[in-house]
């Protein structure tokens, strides 16, 4: 996969060799602003991709953002794809939690997010008017918790 990068220290990488996603950072120091109640942050990664047609470049939140810092993804995944072009990739973060002050601006090189590649073949849509399933009539949340 061919990478443009608008900051050498940005490159992508993985941090373990059994590792599905690689790491992303910020290109550069990036401040919070207030949105409707909830401080947010856009952090550019620093790179552009050319993702293959057919596959789907995801950018995931990091686990320890949520548990440490209770900080996602405003989107929660990020999808970039062949149509995304030569455009830098940025990171929209969102911090779960209410507070007046002003939550410290994320740090240039800072571990923000990760991304995978996954194969995303196409599908075409058959208009039915049933599947013919029992218990078709359930749906979300019918499993219980």
């Amino acid at each position: 996969m061919r990478i443009i990068l608008f900051d050498t220290k940005c490159k992508p990488k993985y941090s373990n060799i059994d590792d599905s996603g690689m790491d992303v950072f910020a290109s550069k120091e990036t401040d919070w602003f207030l949105k409707d109640g909830l401080w947010r942050c856009n952090v550019p990664l620093g790179f552009a991709l050319e993702c293959p047609n057919g596959y789907g470049v995801f950018l995931l939140s990091r686990s320890g953002m949520g548990k440490n810092n209770s900080i996602s993804l405003v989107n929660s995944v990020g999808l970039g794809d062949r149509s995304f072009g030569e455009n830098e990739y940025v990171a929209m973060l969102i911090k779960l939690a209410t507070t007046t002050s002003i939550p410290e601006p994320v740090k240039q090189y800072q571990k923000i997010a990760q991304i995978v590649v996954i194969e995303t073949p196409k599908i075409y849509l058959n208009e039915v008017d049933s599947f013919g399933y029992k218990n078709s009539k359930k749906g979300f949340g019918s499993s219980g918790i």
